[in-house]
């Protein structure tokens, strides 16, 4: 591992690299110590004008501790989107085939073979990311596996409007909370990623949950802060809280619908979506299994799987002319059958 990655990074022009490993956490501690003291001089980088960030890919992360989940996760790092740095592992999709060849191989043929196909796969990945016009001037060089199109080009095509949508979120987020937590906050981000071993990870938990809960149990009875309450018990407090409301303040329903009903409904409306999307589900299982059954058997079990939809798209529209009551306006939806 480390011999390909010094050599590749040899007299590179390169000022900021990040490097995606299952076990970075790991391999980036020492890394300059043994790039002086196992490798050529020629091959040192020098640090003042490369910067190399060590990040765990997110599928890989999860298995680590949480110590590697907020030092290096993409989530949090600088510079990298949204990647997931699982690039690596995508070749092993393409190079299943080959399994059926290289299994009758010696062990040095097999390896040689991997190592071809590997490169190959390498090679129609960079190639996709320049000009559509060379690829489509060679497609017979190219292959199937390779996009026709720039792949840099159409991902910036999508982050360009997504990071518009996604700042206009973060300034709403924003602008209800205290301006001058929100200042502290961006400090001390700023300071982490300009030098993360100067600084605490702002993105650490300060307080453990057990710390958490024997705080609480001081001031605040456990049972009494956290009751064991079940759904009518839920509903009965928010109903006396529409009537207090409905006293004090004069409050109209349009409707009849409180707006703790309305939450009631949403919530239903969510438990019958997901029931219908289970049905949709098991369908193609379901006309497996009618093949050899009667027409009696089979209208039943299909009345049954009809019921669950008819219900989601009447709730549909009631509850969006509910929005629009309260709304006191219109606004534009389209109830698509289910």
């Amino acid at each position: 591992m480390d011999y390909f990655f010094y050599s590749s990074l040899r007299n590179t022009a390169i000022k900021s690299i990040v490097a995606s490993y299952d076990i970075a956490c790991q391999w980036g501690k020492n890394f300059y110590k043994r790039m002086k003291a196992a490798f050529p001089p020629a091959w040192s980088i020098n640090r003042s004008c490369v910067d190399i960030s060590f990040l765990v890919p997110k599928f890989h992360l999860p298995a680590h501790t949480e110590k590697c989940h907020q030092d290096f996760s993409f989530n949090y790092a600088p510079h990298v989107g949204r990647t997931d740095g699982e690039a690596p592992e995508r070749g092993w999709a393409n190079i299943n085939g080959l399994s059926y060849s290289t299994r009758e191989m010696g062990p040095g043929s097999r390896q040689d073979t991997i190592e071809d196909h590997f490169g190959d796969w390498n090679w129609k990945k960079i190639v996709a990311m320049g000009k559509p016009s060379d690829i489509q001037r060679s497609p017979r060089l190219y292959g199937s596996h390779c996009p026709i199109g720039s792949n840099l080009l159409r991902k910036i095509k999508v982050a360009i409007p997504e990071k518009a949508v996604q700042y206009q979120a973060w300034q709403q987020l924003s602008s209800v909370l205290d301006p001058q937590q929100v200042s502290a906050w961006l400090a001390e981000i700023k300071a982490w990623e300009r030098d993360p071993s100067s600084c605490a990870n702002p993105f650490r938990p300060r307080l453990s949950t057990s710390v958490f809960y024997s705080l609480i149990r001081r001031v605040t009875p456990f049972n009494e802060l956290f009751p064991d309450l079940s759904q009518a018990d839920v509903r009965l407090r928010l109903a006396q809280q529409d009537a207090l409301e409905l006293q004090t303040d004069g409050m109209s329903v349009p409707g009849n619908i409180s707006p703790s009903a309305m939450i009631h409904m949403g919530l239903e409306l969510e438990e019958l979506q997901l029931s219908v999307i289970f049905f949709q589900l098991c369908s193609l299982l379901i006309k497996q299994k009618l093949a050899g059954a009667s027409s009696v058997q089979t209208s039943n079990l299909w009345v049954h799987m009809r019921r669950p939809c008819n219900t989601l798209n009447s709730k549909k529209g009631r509850i969006y002319s509910i929005v629009n009551s309260y709304l006191g306006r219109r606004f534009r939806y389209s109830i698509s059958p289910v």
